[in-house]
């Protein structure tokens, strides 16, 4: 192979590292274990959490309750924006145009 090539590779293997490292850093650990400080301030647990979320509800309401860094933060196929929770289940809850369109627990 010429030395572009391997240029190439060692930038390509760098850039995935990358990707892997800011993915770890920005993900706010595993997620387990109880609601972080902002829930326990409440004394409210994860299912207390989402018994509150109600569909309809302004999207800044819903989230000032729940942990400020989700597991994860996606779209998903209706592109609605989408958090979710991981605690003693998964809680997901989905946001269209700030209003909560669905949740779900797994």
């Amino acid at each position: 192979m010429s030395r572009r090539w391997w240029i190439l590779g060692g930038a390509l293997v760098a850039l995935a590292a990358l990707g892997v490292g800011l993915g770890l850093a920005f993900s706010g650990g595993s997620g387990n274990g109880p609601p972080t400080a902002t829930a326990a301030q409440n004394g409210l647990s994860w299912e207390q959490l989402y018994a509150k979320a109600r569909v309809g509800q302004k999207e800044a309401a819903v989230l000032a309750l729940w942990p400020k860094i989700p597991y994860q933060h996606y779209h998903d196929n209706l592109q609605e924006d989408c958090y979710e929770w991981q605690g003693d289940n998964l809680y997901d809850l989905c946001f269209k145009n700030g209003v909560l369109r669905l949740k779900t627990t797994f």
